[in-house]
């Protein structure tokens, strides 16, 4: 599903502009309004009780987990809010190799939204983020797999710098004791323990000075071993929610993996307190009291007056309690008299409170998205005094950083006094020089040979180019106010209120090669077929470019080249000569992109992705100028009417297209209402038993359609979507005979596979289907297979996987079975990540799948 997203930021594309994709945005919609006044605390009131609860509280945790949505977003939020410690998030990958079910996004651009998601979840429970190098390779049953593919030294190094830059006095991480999968998880926590070890150690001076951590829990722990419960379940009067219950709506912003609907979860009454809260077992350092906190009995308190540390709270505020965070202004005067009274090295904290109970709101509004080299943009300041005392305003500045070798850029937009509750705007131009190279954009670009990012960002990519800078003071006392990113501000009926986006800076050329992937089936092994591609140039009206277009085999032979001169916005249909097999089993060619100067140098051609959703900021991805061909010997049924039932995160439909299969996308009329003879075969894509409701609907005439001889095709489901009864482990309702959608995959793209009849047609016809189909296949052979419970469904194969964690022969990859005159075929194999790959075997069998079955 395109929904909101993607491709080369404002080129068309091949996006859906169906009702499907209405609805989903719908969806989108609703899923992003708070439900039952669970909002993030960041509102002035609730933003100074929580700066008050941070002075004196020195504690900090690290949280380290493998992917995101493995963190526990209550226990982050208690003791960041409830505690007022500094708390650390470290996801070991991106969650690269994740699924999408809202979007098209896979590998780096996945990535990039599942951070943007962190991003969104942290402004609940108040984390900040760290990565480590590795990329998330897919599923694995195997630690030891885990560690091949990051590099384990690598990682660990990681782990360890990101302790001794945090200093952390607790680590949390997930349990290294397991029998079931996703070892990612445990290979975190390994790395975990390892660096808890290393950090105090006098290695590696690179990453740090050593530091010494106190203690390690994990999530393990049998019901008989000692454990430390976190009491997540507590009501906070301050959030207006248990915390566990604001960890649910922080959560619910990994939508991409399926967790929107948990925000309903904390839809009960938000003073309920859960029992007990979150269990945690002890693994590394002294281990609390009896009784205690993670942190009971370590020093994390510090007395503001005499910077004294101690292992229990200070007294503050003395008889009088707390001050009100509700009287702004008698807040202030408490804090006032606290920081003449504080020692030098705790004023920061009282200093961030004071300037939550002195009100300065800021904004920044441009007047475009998007700018490139050589543009100007409008950036209007406002700055409101919401405070009862006049402040003095040093300097406001836009800053904005705009070449990669010069520091940030200042334009000074204001200065003088606000008055309370006086407003003042002002208007300053943002102009971008012609040779301006710093992008706007994420960057991730992985090493030969490992499952890892070269100079990755370790944080959250910033996604705005500019920000306003305000130094101010309230009678001497100097206010710690945060940059604020400036925002373009836009109508979008997909949007609550208005459509808020960061001010950008992207490239004055961007080139992308369409489509990545060419597939060129060849019927034999004398046939050629011509190459011919879209080169799509991105530039301003008037701007001319030079772009050359390179073509080579990846055996490394001599390749071909294509310049041509594009002028504004531009589109070049390229050819290549002929190509055919050559003898070989298949054959790869690589095609790049480069900007030629007048003088004839060349720099490197580029595109950026955009990927946007309503419950994420908006945020490029740098894509390089490159795409590729591959021939293969497969026959395509020709004069096939095939129908095509669109699911979520999928590109199987465009590789087939580009295959040269006609494809009719059916609607929910065509589904309900409409003349289903018209098609020899149906396929659905992944998971759209997840978002097509018209599609269970359909199923009564889908059976009688199979019966009068029309064959199904569906890709796969995950469980619960597939399944029916109580926690979706009921057969499925969609299936034409006893069966269900269980947890049954294998992870080893190499892994074993054993065909279980030779002579059926699905492997026979048109394309005989051999040992070299399973050849070059990526990440994984296959999820979610089928669990036949009826002799009329027909096993083809059996796949074998390695691992001890999954070991043994599967079945359920690839099921058929006779429905009346047609069939019904259930395919387990991830051919939605094989195709665009270029995974020739994918194709073959895809093809044999559609084919009407011989006579």
């Amino acid at each position: 599903m395109r929904g909101m997203v993607t491709g080369l930021a404002g080129s068309a594309g091949l996006g859906h502009t169906d009702a499907m994709r209405v609805l989903f945005l719908l969806a989108m919609l609703i899923a992003v309004i708070p439900a039952q006044g669970i909002a993030p605390p960041a509102d002035p009131a609730r933003a100074l009780a929580l700066a008050l609860r941070r002075i004196g509280a020195e504690g900090r945790l690290l949280v380290v987990t493998a992917h995101p949505d493995d963190e526990d977003n209550g226990l982050l939020a208690y003791y960041k809010h409830g505690r007022g410690f500094d708390v650390t998030l470290l996801t070991v990958t991106r969650g690269d190799g994740g699924q999408n079910e809202i979007g098209e996004e896979l590998f780096e651009a996945i990535g990039v939204l599942r951070s943007e998601e962190l991003r969104a979840a942290h402004r609940y429970d108040g984390a900040r983020q760290r990565f480590t190098g590795a990329f998330e390779f897919g599923y694995s049953f195997s630690v030891t797999e885990t560690f091949d593919k990051w590099g384990e030294e690598e990682t660990i190094k990681d782990v360890v710098k990101v302790v001794r830059e945090v200093r952390p006095h607790v680590i949390a991480t997930m349990s290294i004791a397991t029998s079931g999968g996703g070892r990612h998880h445990q290979a975190s926590a390994f790395a975990a323990r390892r660096a808890f070890d290393l950090a105090a150690e006098d290695i590696w001076p690179e990453l740090g000075a050593p530091w010494a951590v106190s203690r390690l829990f994990d999530s393990g722990g049998g019901p008989t071993e000692p454990g430390w419960r976190v009491p997540t379940g507590d009501y906070d009067p301050v959030l207006g929610c248990t915390y566990r219950a604001l960890g649910f709506r922080a959560r619910s912003f990994h939508k991409c993996q399926g967790t929107g609907q948990v925000a309903r979860l904390s839809a009960g009454n938000p003073r309920a307190r859960s029992r007990g809260g979150r269990r945690l077992a002890m693994r590394r350092g002294a281990p609390p009291p009896a009784g205690g906190d993670l942190f009971a009995g370590l020093p994390v308190y510090r007395d503001p007056k005499t910077g004294v540390l101690s292992d229990v709270p200070a007294d503050v505020w003395g008889d009088r309690g707390a001050p009100n965070a509700a009287d702004p202004e008698g807040c202030a005067r408490r804090l006032e008299g606290l920081l003449v009274a504080s020692s030098s090295g705790m004023r920061d904290s009282v200093l961030d409170a004071l300037s939550l109970a002195i009100p300065l709101h800021i904004e920044g509004v441009a007047s475009t998205g998007v700018v490139l080299p050589g543009d100007r943009t409008r950036v209007r300041v406002l700055l409101h005094n919401r405070s009862a005392r006049p402040i003095s305003v040093t300097g406001a500045f836009v800053q904005a950083t705009l070449r990669r070798d010069q520091g940030p850029h200042l334009v000074e937009a204001w200065a003088g006094t606000l008055e309370p509750g006086q407003r003042r705007i002002a208007s300053v131009d943002l102009t971008v020089p012609t040779d301006a190279d710093a992008w706007t954009v994420a960057r991730l670009n992985r090493a030969a040979g490992k499952d890892r990012y070269v100079d990755a960002l370790d944080r959250l990519h910033d996604p705005a180019l500019a920000s306003v800078v305000v130094r101010a003071d309230c009678a001497g006392v100097p206010l710690h106010l945060a940059p604020v990113p400036v925002v373009h501000r836009s109508v979008n009926p997909a949007f609550p209120d208005a459509e808020e986006v960061d001010l950008v800076l992207l490239p004055g050329v961007e080139v992308r090669i369409d489509p990545g992937l060419l597939p060129i089936p060849l019927s034999s092994a004398e046939a050629l077929a011509p190459v011919a591609i879209k080169v799509h140039v991105k530039q301003r009206e008037g701007h001319r470019c030079r772009v050359r277009v390179r073509m080579r085999p990846e055996a490394g032979e001599d390749g071909l080249t294509k310049t041509f001169t594009a002028r504004g916005p531009h589109t070049e249909l390229v050819r290549f000569p002929e190509v055919g097999l050559a003898g070989a089993g298949s054959r790869r060619w690589r095609l790049s992109a480069v900007l030629v100067d007048d003088e004839g140098n060349e720099a490197p051609a580029v595109a950026c992705q955009e990927v946007r959703y309503p419950h994420i900021r908006r945020v490029y991805l740098e894509r390089p100028a490159r795409a590729e061909v591959v021939a293969f010997p497969c026959v395509v049924p020709s004069d096939l009417r095939v129908g095509w039932v669109d699911g979520t995160g999928d590109q199987v439909d465009e590789c087939l297209q580009l295959a040269g299969v006609n494809l009719h996308k059916l609607s929910a009329d065509d589904l309900v209402q409409g003349d289903l003879s018209r098609f020899d075969v149906i396929v659905t894509g992944v998971r759209a038993y997840k978002v097509r409701d018209d599609l269970k609907a359909a199923h009564p005439r889908l059976k009688r359609w199979m019966d009068a001889g029309g064959r199904m095709v569906v890709l796969y489901n995950k469980s619960p979507d597939m399944n029916g009864g109580a926690g979706a482990r009921g057969g499925s309702p969609w299936a034409p005979y006893t069966a269900r959608v269980g947890r049954g995959r294998v992870t080893v793209e190499e892994a074993r596979v054993r065909v279980q009849d030779p002579t059926h047609a699905l492997l026979r016809h048109p394309n005989s289907i051999g040992d070299s189909d399973w050849a070059g296949w990526v990440q994984e052979r296959g999820l979610y297979f089928l669990e036949a419970r009826d002799e009329r469904y027909q096993d083809l194969l059996q796949i074998d996987e390695p691992w001890p964690g999954n070991k043994g022969a599967k079945t359920g990859s690839l099921v058929t079975a006779s429905v009346g005159g047609g069939s019904w075929t259930y395919v387990g194999l991830a051919l939605f990540r094989q195709l665009p790959a270029g995974v020739p075997g994918s194709y073959r069998l895809l093809s044999n799948l559609l084919a009407n079955p011989p006579r």
